[in-house]
């Protein structure tokens, strides 16, 4: 009996972890979708290694509209090995031509650390 209500137990705590990695995947989206939703057009997969990077990096449209694609590149670096290339100088001229035209809400320093 006792072994049973410790897989329970281990069965909710798992269950917990669960819930709380999908809200916080839910809540990323969401702001995302809110403060840059052209994001989406740029990166299809948010979760990528690139798209990763940008979000640490360079959370805001604001700050990005001030960057060249040279300085882009150079932010990338920082997480990935192999920022540079052809496709990302076409990643980092189209995140930059995004955020420039941006109708996302401008109201995101307070909360841009996802």
């Amino acid at each position: 009996m006792e072994q049973q209500q410790r897989y329970d137990n281990l069965k909710m705590g798992e269950r917990g972890a669960i819930v709380s990695i999908v809200a916080y995947i839910c809540l990323s989206v969401r702001w995302l979708d809110i403060r840059f939703s052209e994001y989406h057009s740029v990166f299809k997969d948010w979760t990528c290694k690139r798209s990763l990077a940008t979000l640490k990096t360079i959370p805001c449209t604001q700050d990005l509209e001030n960057y060249r694609v040279p300085d882009v590149i150079d932010a990338w670096r920082v997480h990935m090995q192999r920022a540079g290339g052809l496709t990302g100088l076409e990643k980092a001229a189209q995140l930059i031509a995004q955020a420039k035209c941006s109708v996302g809400e401008q109201a995101a320093k307070k909360q841009k650390q996802i």
